[in-house]
């Protein structure tokens, strides 16, 4: 759901390589069922599940990572993207 700008700054901070995409109209979470409504002090505001999909190069989804905690996901991730690769 971040912007391009969000991702942009967290690329640079964290060194990124690889590519961040960005959802501003919800469409890709509403596809992959991880947007949906949340009671939120007494609003019906909308919120995801945070979520990773490990797609490889042809397109393929491969896993899903679902409630993801961000301190430990990105090493699960890029252990898996190197098995795939073997």
């Amino acid at each position: 759901m971040d912007s391009l700008e969000s991702h942009d700054k967290f690329i640079e901070k964290f060194g990124i390589t690889y590519v961040l995409l960005s959802d501003e109209e919800k469409t890709t979470l509403q596809d992959y069922g991880v947007f949906e409504g949340k009671d939120m002090e007494e609003n019906n505001l909308r919120g995801f599940h945070r979520s990773t999909f490990l797609i490889d190069g042809k397109g393929i989804l491969r896993k899903i990572y679902e409630d993801v905690d961000p301190k430990g996901n990105p090493d699960e991730v890029l252990k898996d993207i190197k098995a795939m690769n073997e």
